[in-house]
């Protein structure tokens, strides 16, 4: 018996129907004869992995069936050929399937921050910086001294042996009312000694007057227990006192210039 029937056959990893095919049945033995097997047949079912799809190269022979990717689209060569470009009006290429449309649905909401990593390792130590200022040594008196003919000591500050520049400052109140006080301050070491041959300030002042001394003066310190400095004034009559707040401050120094 003979007869005619249609055969699905894969050519180059597609499915093709073949136009027509001869069977001959002849007892418990049959063979079949495939004419016209897929060449320019439609494709029955593609499957297609956009993916692996190769892009199309002017360069490369393509044979029938051959399925390549241009212009994001996906062809199939229905006509052995080189250097055809694929298009819808070409006779060596048939479209197989184009790039979607984006879709419709909106972008989602940004997700939640996450926790905050470990803290990093500590960094190297930096370079030591320049040497700071010297502290000063300050000391203050709040109680009013009187004066008289010999040097009282207003305030002090003892010291440790070095060089130092000395500041020092005290208001005065003449409380009498005879004019002409002679007003003088100087700076002295722990034994009362002046530091100058002369005193630091001087001044005359009149009756029921009010007074700022301040004196500054570089002094080295030896290396005695018991050392300090001190702002020491007189007056060569009585009425004339310190009041408020009297300063000392003594700042050390490399050296004496």
């Amino acid at each position: 018996m003979r007869a005619k029937a249609f055969l699905a056959v894969g050519v180059a990893g597609l499915l093709w129907l073949g136009a027509s095919a001869t069977v001959s049945v002849a007892g418990p033995r049959s063979s079949v004869v495939m004419a016209n097997a897929g060449l320019g047949n439609d494709l029955l079912a593609p499957t297609l992995n956009w993916a692996e799809l190769p892009d199309w190269n002017k360069r490369t022979t393509y044979r029938v069936g051959t399925a390549v990717r241009f212009q994001s689209r996906a062809w199939q060569s229905v006509k052995a050929g080189r250097n055809h470009k694929p298009s819808g009006s070409s006779k060596y290429w048939k479209l197989v399937t184009a790039i979607g449309q984006p879709g419709s649905q909106p972008n989602g909401s940004a997700g939640a921050v996450g926790p905050a990593g470990p803290a990093g390792p500590a960094g190297p130590s930096g370079p030591a910086g320049p040497p700071g200022p010297v502290a000063a040594t300050q000391a203050t008196n709040n109680v009013d001294k009187a004066f008289n003919s010999t040097f009282t000591t207003v305030v002090s500050v003892p010291l440790a042996p070095g060089n130092y520049v000395v500041t020092a400052g005290t208001p005065l109140l003449v409380t009498a009312v005879v004019p002409g006080r002679l007003v003088e301050c100087t700076l002295a070491d722990s034994v009362g000694q002046p530091v100058s041959a002369a005193p630091l300030w001087a001044a005359t002042l009149p009756n029921l007057a009010f007074a700022t001394a301040s004196v500054a003066f570089a002094v080295a310190v030896p290396n005695t227990p018991g050392a300090s400095i001190q702002l020491m004034c007189r007056t060569s009559d009585p009425g004339v006192q310190s009041t408020k707040t009297s300063v000392l401050i003594a700042t050390k120094v490399d050296a004496i210039t």
